[in-house]
């Protein structure tokens, strides 16, 4: 199986890692213990699809590493019920009383990954944010998000900064997605290319059949050079404003 991993480092932020390849999903029990994560318990927020097909494998991986685990589906969110949605997300992580190093990992589309993480950022806590997309646009998201933003009815959006401890993007989890969010995946990663080289941007054009099939050695390849190009490009910008 393909492996690649991404240190993203910004100026305002603590640095993260982005594991990337076929059977990261599984080793995330392990990847935490490794991180120094102690806690005896953690969370799993999924969306509706990724608590079908995804919550099983997170499970059985953070049992075997000694986590008891406790997980939220989330039903499709209505955009007018934003506020909501976190003000119930907040209410249950508090009725838990996880302890302040319990790892809270967000398995989801990009609906739900943009809301939990919005939400847990305003919680204010020091619990590791770990990303775990469910698809190919959530997977765009977790390098180069300077602000996840909320209309949540105010006069202005809510915004919070981007900051997971860290993130496991695994093609198998990415395979099964709506069309519309398969497209948007694809879409974005073309358009996140520009932060590469010529040569990377004639590869991608001819490999996004196979991105489109999820391939997992066009995958890897591709979200390990898109990752590290915009981290790179954005730290830049960051540190020049």
């Amino acid at each position: 199986m393909t492996k690649s991993r991404v240190i993203v480092e910004f100026p305002d932020r603590a640095e993260y890692a982005v594991r990337i390849g076929g059977g990261v999903a599984s080793q995330l029990g392990a990847n935490l213990r490794a991180a120094g994560v102690a806690a005896s318990r953690c969370l799993v927020v999924c969306d509706a699809e990724a608590s079908t097909r995804c919550l099983p494998v997170l499970k059985e991986t953070l049992s075997a590493a000694d986590f008891r685990v406790t997980d939220i589906s989330v039903p499709p969110v209505d955009p007018a019920d934003a506020w909501s949605c976190m003000g119930e997300l907040l209410g249950a992580l508090a009725q838990m009383n996880l302890a302040e190093d319990a790892p809270i990992i967000v398995c989801a589309g990009v609906e739900l990954s943009e809301l939990a993480s919005l939400a847990f950022s305003l919680d204010g806590s020091e619990r590791p944010l770990v990303l775990v997309p469910a698809s190919l646009a959530a997977a765009m998201r977790v390098v180069g998000v300077g602000e996840f933003e909320a209309d949540a009815g105010f006069e202005a959006p809510l915004h919070a900064k981007a900051a997971p401890s860290f993130a496991s993007v695994d093609p198998v989890l990415l395979a099964c997605e709506s069309g519309e969010e398969a497209d948007a995946g694809l879409y974005e990663l073309e358009q996140a290319a520009g932060y590469c080289d010529a040569q990377f941007g004639a590869w991608l054009a001819g490999a996004l059949g196979d991105i489109a099939a999820y391939d997992e050695d066009a995958l890897v390849l591709a979200l390990t050079q898109v990752f590290a190009a915009r981290a790179d490009a954005i730290g830049r910008q960051i540190l020049h404003q």
